[in-house]
């Protein structure tokens, strides 16, 4: 099973992120990383596989 993001989502994701990231909001920030963290190896796996 193969996933393409496109570019504008990408871009999108991104710009979100450093609004979020400029608002200078800790907590979302924070709980937003913790997902991350427990999500990334299962991304990871995705990707390679």
């Amino acid at each position: 099973m193969s996933h393409v993001v496109s570019a504008e989502n990408v871009e999108r994701t991104i710009t979100a992120f450093t609004r979020l990231d400029q608002r200078g909001d800790k907590k979302a920030m924070n709980k937003l990383a913790q997902r991350l963290q427990k999500e990334q190896p299962f991304l990871l796996q995705h990707a390679a596989g």
